[in-house]
């Protein structure tokens, strides 16, 4: 009887793991949104990158159907407004060779890629995501 149970035990010890196992692995997967920036999008230097930026308001539509606005500021201030969640925050930004470096109060720090699309800018996220910067 006791061997039955060891038995049992271990069944639902292996199924437990792989249930959680994939889950987690659902949950690593990559965002929705393309991963890598077109053939044909171009770097651009800090100075082009700041002239861009500077005194803009951009919109941000991502792939899982949530909404941003950023606002970048001359003094050096940048805004992040999500909807529909509501999340706000600020902070600093600076231009760096061909990144946006953003130092939010909330979140962690980070520097992404940004590269010229013509009418719109596009920005690597953190989790490898490009996304569309678009004037507003």
């Amino acid at each position: 009887m006791q061997a039955h149970f060891k038995g049992v035990a271990m069944r639902c010890l292996v199924v437990g793991v792989s249930v959680c196992l994939s889950v987690a692995a659902a949950s690593a997967q990559a965002p929705a949104g393309p991963q890598e920036f077109p053939a044909d999008a171009k770097p651009l230097s800090a100075e082009e990158l700041k002239v861009r930026t500077t005194d803009k308001v951009f919109k941000v539509a991502l792939a899982n159907g949530s909404s941003w606005r950023l606002e970048y500021r001359s003094n050096g201030i940048f805004f992040i407004n999500i909807s529909p969640s509501g999340y706000s925050d600020s902070g600093k930004w600076r231009v760096e060779e061909s990144r946006i470096c953003s130092e939010p109060q909330k979140t962690k720090a980070s520097c992404n890629e940004v590269r010229d699309a013509g009418a719109a800018l596009l920005l690597k996220r953190d989790n490898g995501e490009v996304i569309k910067l678009e004037l507003q």
